[in-house]
């Protein structure tokens, strides 16, 4: 950071940090943009009807505690499904099922949601291009 008693960006030093500054308001304000955005579409899509529509309202209203039930739905029926076609077993273990559902519950759904969160918060974009 110093070269000969001096800061490497010299006199851009306040410069650069006011640059910096700016990038960090316009990248807040992107985010929150869009996070409306994203919002009001979901809003639009929960004024249908269906079992996606009454999912996407449970998603609005209870996010976290919905992400964790759909996880321990996938994760227990996803071990139910390797027990029976990958492993061949004819009798279920069931209560690997159970803990498979319950790890879902507890830990996949709740870190999944928070992780996603980070990275729409830390990453730019919309989406692929």
């Amino acid at each position: 950071w110093f070269v000969s008693g001096h800061h490497c960006l010299g006199r851009r030093a306040p410069i650069a940090m006011f640059g910096a500054l700016s990038s960090l308001r316009r990248a807040a304000s992107q985010t929150a943009a869009r996070a409306s955005a994203r919002a009001a579409s979901a809003r639009r899509f929960a004024t249908s009807t269906g079992p996606l529509a009454a999912y996407n309202d449970l998603l609005l209203k209870h996010p976290i505690l919905t992400k964790s039930v759909t996880s321990m739905c996938v994760v227990g029926g996803g071990d139910w499904v390797a027990q029976k076609f990958i492993e061949g077993r004819d009798a279920i273990v069931w209560k690997r099922v159970a803990t498979m559902g319950l790890v879902g519950l507890t830990l996949v759904g709740p870190m999944l949601h928070h992780w996603f969160g980070f990275l729409v918060r830390v990453l730019p974009g919309t989406g692929a291009k």
